[in-house]
């Protein structure tokens, strides 16, 4: 029997290496990333990503769709506080015959806010604080609807 095509969702803090993580990981599989359609708009400011957001979530959610029609793994990259959001997309994979994975990449606040400061694209920091508030109920939640789950410490 042929192995299960698997959907990776990531989440984690803005900063905490989500991104970094998944391609040591997972360096052969398809990545699906926001940020990185971010990067490609000719308006696109690294100090203000947040202005090509919902742009950016439409791409990814187009590429979302066609990853679903095809039988390769894939992973897509989130922060993962939208849990009605995220429950949807494992709701979707399933359906699609793909198993759900969710990989956690945590850090604390103070390394992805000095992680954030650093790199060319930042997020405002009351979004990271923010999102830090919710981020282990969010992945409460989640954990509990994936087939599997793991949480990787790159602090």
């Amino acid at each position: 029997m042929a192995a299960a095509k698997t959907a990776r969702f990531t989440m984690g803090l803005p900063g905490a290496g989500k991104s970094y993580t998944a391609a040591r990981l997972h360096p052969s599989i398809r990545k699906i990333d926001p940020d990185a359609f971010k990067a490609l708009h000719r308006d696109y400011d690294p100090k203000d990503p947040s202005a090509l957001h919902s742009w950016s979530k439409g791409l990814a959610e187009a590429a979302f769709a066609d990853a679903l029609l095809g039988d390769e793994d894939f992973l897509l990259d989130g922060t993962g506080t939208s849990t009605d959001a995220v429950l949807d997309c494992f709701d979707r994979a399933r359906v699609a015959g793909f198993r759900v994975e969710l990989l956690m990449v945590a850090a604390s606040v103070e390394t992805a806010l000095a992680r954030n400061a650093a790199r060319a694209r930042s997020v405002a920091e009351e979004l990271i604080r923010e999102k830090a508030e919710v981020i282990w109920a969010s992945f409460d939640l989640l954990k509990a609807e994936a087939d599997a789950a793991e949480v990787v410490w790159n602090d």
